[in-house]
């Protein structure tokens, strides 16, 4: 076995630190960095480089990938992915920003809601919980979860008068899930003259205050 004396190493620059570090004359034509540490960080560099950079599909922002998924990536991040899944039309992620459920309802911003689902909650919800917090903070609709109180999951919210982006109180009324099913029912079969009469008796029912105090 033939042993190398290192006498005979030659001295090179790194090429990412510029510090000089020794090897055998035959690594002289490839030895470039002088640790693992400096030719990773290199690599990662060169990989950086080649890169492309795309918009997100779903929020607009910029983002990078290998040319080799140009194709088939479309979105920055899981988050968008999931947003893009449930339909959501995305606007910048501020919280109130709002964006459109591709079934009509309006999505709003709102990350800290215990409830929220890839940082959003349904808007009427979050009018109906707004109001009764200031209203009637002790209704059991709304449930105490830290220092604040929210409307119940269990709890749902019926728009009035059927057009699911219109979230103004007066057309918002929170019920359970069964008095729900029960309202759209009752709205086949009961007179149109006589439904505001059907919507008075439901909120006294309930305890409901008056959905004319609007902030």
């Amino acid at each position: 076995m033939k042993v190398v004396s290192l006498s005979s190493s030659i001295d090179l620059n790194c090429q990412r630190c510029g510090e000089p570090f020794s090897v055998f004359p035959s690594r002289k034509g490839t030895a470039k960095y002088c640790s693992t540490g400096c030719r990773d960080k290199e690599s990662v560099k060169r990989y950086d480089s080649k890169r492309i950079t795309l918009l997100c599909k779903q929020c607009g922002g910029s983002y990078k990938t290998p040319p080799c998924n140009a194709e088939r990536r479309v979105y920055c991040s899981y988050e968008c992915h999931a947003e893009a899944e449930r339909g959501a039309i995305h606007q910048p992620r501020a919280e109130g920003n709002v964006s459109k459920h591709s079934q009509g309802w309006i999505l709003e911003r709102s990350k800290l809601h215990p409830y929220n689902v890839s940082g959003y909650v349904l808007q009427h919800r979050l009018v109906v919980e707004r109001w009764m917090r200031k209203f009637s903070p002790q209704h059991s609709f709304l449930i105490e979860i830290g220092a604040e109180r929210y409307l119940g999951r269990e709890i749902s919210v019926h728009h009035l008068n059927e057009i699911k982006d219109d979230n103004r109180i007066e057309n918002l009324l929170p019920c359970t899930r069964s008095m729900h099913s029960s309202i759209h029912a009752a709205m086949k079969i009961v007179p149109e003259h006589l439904w505001a009469e059907v919507i008075r008796k439901i909120e006294a029912d309930l305890g409901l205050p008056s959905r004319k105090n609007v902030f």
